[in-house]
């Protein structure tokens, strides 16, 4: 079970990236790759780098729809862009507090930045 997984969705194509905790380490999976990292800040950053060179599509020349949702295991998800919208766990202060302080998610990498720093926040890396 994926400790964390990013739905980038562009054009109305998605890619799905997922962080996973494997034997001590952390091992982030894509598109039928995978790379693996010793830190799970780390493999964030792998993630969303991978999340990043797909949505930056979406903000070229065209300015194609783009959405963004990345759950954390036990712990909720967050939702950008034109994204639909799942019920699922509720989101408590820690999203709200990030979120203020956080830059709007007016275009596909602030909201890959924002999502980030909630995900490092759920999970006691910031």
């Amino acid at each position: 079970m994926s400790l964390v997984s990013f739905y980038a969705r562009v054009a109305g194509h998605e890619k799905v990236t997922h962080v996973e905790e494997f034997n001590g380490t952390y091992l982030v999976r894509w598109e039928g790759s995978s790379e693996s990292a010793r830190h799970l800040t780390r493999a964030l950053e792998i993630a969303a780098h991978y999340n990043g060179e797909y949505l930056r599509q979406a903000w070229g020349r065209h300015k194609l729809p783009w959405g963004l949702r990345v759950v954390v295991r036990d712990r909720g998800s967050v939702v950008y862009g034109d994204y639909p919208r799942f019920p699922g766990p509720g989101v408590g202060g820690v999203i709200d507090s990030t979120r203020k302080e956080g830059e709007p998610d007016a275009t596909p990498m602030a909201a890959l930045r924002n999502a980030v720093r909630i995900i490092k926040t759920w999970l006691g890396l910031a």
